[in-house]
């Protein structure tokens, strides 16, 4: 892929990229569950070091330097670093397929994860997975490179990826013992150049972890215990490997993810660079580690989706010889792709388009009494400032309030539950904790009958999740 038509591609994709997510930046930013606490983070000065410190470092040196003190405008600063950092891992992609199988190969790669659901919403959220996706896509950019240059700058380049990837999140160290066995291999007198930018870069951008090490060992001991509990201290009701594996089959496109098994086996047949054999390990690797987790979501396999779409488009090309065969076949893998996904990316950028809880708290104060008193989930998240006076009662599970009877001889009149709460408790997902079957059932039978009451608004649980978690509006 020659450098100009690299460089026209990545802008064309890029610009396309900041015109579709931009204008979506500006909901709000109490919506994703995790935000505000990174906001709150920001403002405060004081880091929790659940994640390492490196997002945070960067935003805040961002509202700094703008002197930006509102939340709405730290959330955009954050979901602004995520999308040009999602633009980075499919430049990354595009770049990487391109040196391995030619301009069709990179042109593909870079539509297919332009038009990628799950990396196009992580680019709109103040979290850390889309900065981790770009960090990781620089190490194996990196490695790739390192294995065709024997200069300084490529082994030093490695390093400082590699101390990234760690900077963004604790799993990023699962990747250290490989590259440091791939620098030791092939590094030759450059190896101790990956090293030194590995841990000087680490040790710079991680210092807060050094200066403030009990507030470190609690936070990331309860990372640890989610990993083994989940979330909401429930586990899956079935394994988490069948649904990762189910998540997979929907999030990539079954071509490409032929493609990736195609070729994989391919390899073990027939060799592959050391590069390679990290770039093509990802996916069952990610996979396992998953499974062996409590905690479940879309966006943890994303480092898989990412890796089968890039290698599931160039591998089968390198595969084949002859050439008006691999451009139909690039084109082939590349429009299937992209079609795959293209309308789970449509709804994605349309549901990012209006605001479920905006429309719910005007139909409220159209419609309800002033005098009005409304239970919800707190993660129905309404804010009671603007609904004119009604009177808003929240626990984190609405059930936990009282049963409906209760409810009603307080005087609440309204109930608003949300899909994105409640659905464990009804949808066989989820199985209670040990010792907490009683507490289980309770909760399952209030939303069992608060469903079965008389609905006044309803907006469907749809993507993107943090801004249409399925609320429901009852009367009692």
């Amino acid at each position: 892929m020659s450098a100009r038509v690299f460089v026209l591609s990545a802008l064309a994709l890029s610009a396309a990229l900041l015109l579709a997510g931009v204008p979506q930046l500006h909901f709000g930013w109490g919506w994703h569950n995790d935000e505000p606490t990174k906001v709150l983070q920001i403002l405060d000065g004081a880091w929790n070091l659940r994640h390492p410190p490196l997002m945070l470092e960067l935003v805040s040196a961002a509202t700094r330097t703008l002197r930006l003190t509102d939340g709405q405008a730290v959330a955009f600063c954050g979901r602004l670093l995520s999308l040009l950092a999602a633009g980075t891992v499919m430049v990354g992609g595009m770049w990487l397929a391109g040196r391995q199988a030619g301009t069709l190969a990179g042109l593909g790669a870079g539509l297919v994860l332009f038009f990628q659901p799950a990396l196009f919403e992580a680019g709109h959220y103040f979290k850390e997975d889309a900065l981790f996706l770009a960090a990781l896509m620089l190490t194996f950019t990196a490695l790739f490179a390192c294995e065709r240059s024997a200069g300084r700058g490529a082994w030093l380049g490695l390093g400082a990826a590699l101390a990234l990837t760690v900077s963004v999140k604790y799993s990023g160290w699962l990747l250290v013992p490989a590259v440091a066995l791939f620098a030791g291999l092939r590094g030759g007198k450059h190896w101790p150049l990956t090293l030194a930018a590995l841990v000087l870069l680490t040790l710079a951008v991680n210092l807060p972890l050094l200066t403030d090490w009990r507030g470190f060992r609690e936070s990331f001991g309860d990372e640890l215990y989610r990993l083994g509990h989940g979330d909401y201290g429930m586990s899956s009701a079935r394994s988490l490997a069948w649904n990762y594996l189910a998540l997979a089959a929907r999030q990539i496109p079954w071509p490409l993810l032929a493609g990736y098994i195609i070729y994989a086996g391919w390899r073990l047949r027939r060799g592959a660079t050391p590069a390679e054999w990290i770039f093509l390990a990802v996916p069952p690797l990610t996979l396992a580690a998953l499974a062996l987790t409590a905690k479940y979501s879309e966006r943890y396999l994303l480092p898989l989706t990412v890796t089968v779409s890039v290698a599931g488009l160039y591998g089968p090309l390198l595969m084949t010889k002859r050439p008006a065969l691999k451009i139909t076949l690039a084109v082939a893998l590349t429009v299937s792709g992209c079609v795959w996904t293209g309308g789970a990316w449509l709804g994605l950028h349309r549901g990012f388009q209006h605001d479920s809880r905006a429309e719910l708290t005007a139909w409220i104060c159209r419609h309800l009494p002033a005098d009005a008193v409304i239970a919800e989930d707190t993660y129905a998240k309404i804010n009671q400032y603007a609904l004119q006076g009604r009177v808003l009662l929240d626990n984190f599970f609405a059930a936990d309030i009282g049963p409906l009877d209760e409810l009603r001889a307080l005087g609440v009149t309204h109930l608003i539950i949300s899909y994105d709460v409640y659905h464990r408790f009804v949808d066989g997902s989820a199985a209670p904790p040990s010792g907490q079957a009683a507490d289980f059932a309770r909760r399952r039978l209030f939303y069992e009958t608060a469903r079965r009451q008389k609905i006044l608004w309803h907006d469907a649980n749809a993507n993107p999740k943090a801004l249409h978690p399925g609320l429901t509006l009852v009367e009692l």
